[in-house]
């Protein structure tokens, strides 16, 4: 629609250019811009506007801590990311941005106990960064990466966060 029509618009979700946000008018627009800096958190801003309120406003992030770092995150129970680093810092970074940029009633990272080296550095960077805002569960790994269908070992990390995020583990 026009940016003229979009003004005129009940529309939960307007995305539009920052030049013809001024002919809008509204405050609460997405810009094109931002889909390609930040898809993930992109993806979570329209969750939240498109109003699901059946869903629990609850982030959930699960990390697989290893040589490679797999990441997984739901927000309101939709799929927003599945990742694999490799480095702790490039994992950090995301789940900080993660934790930082998507408003949610409810924030919690379950981490995988299969590497403890690994999830302690990432929960002494998380408790010091975030305190006690954002919930953190240290996740029984087993059996999670075993019967994955996937070939690439990526994918298999991927999974693996996938199965930690979606298991109860023990507050730390």
């Amino acid at each position: 629609m026009s940016p003229e029509e979009a003004a005129l618009s009940n529309s939960r979700v307007i995305i539009t250019t920052k030049e013809e946000a001024k002919i809008i008018g509204k405050s609460d627009l997405l810009f094109d811009t931002d889909i390609h800096k930040y898809p993930s958190i992109f993806k979570a801003r329209i969750i939240k506007k498109m109003g699901f309120d059946h869903e629990p406003n609850l982030l959930v992030i699960g990390i697989d801590p290893g040589n490679r770092i797999g990441i997984f995150a739901f927000y309101r129970g939709y799929e927003i990311e599945s990742t694999v680093c490799n480095s702790i810092d490039s994992a950090i970074n995301i789940v900080v941005n993660f934790l930082y940029s998507i408003e949610s009633k409810s924030k919690l990272v379950r981490i995988g106990d299969g590497n403890p080296s690994v999830a302690n550095i990432i929960v002494k960077e998380l408790k010091q960064r975030f305190g006690g805002s954002t919930k953190i569960e240290l996740v029984n790994e087993y059996g999670t990466s075993r019967h994955s269908v996937s070939k690439t070992s990526w994918r298999r990390d991927q999974d693996s966060a996938k199965k930690i995020a979606l298991r109860v583990g023990r507050a730390i």
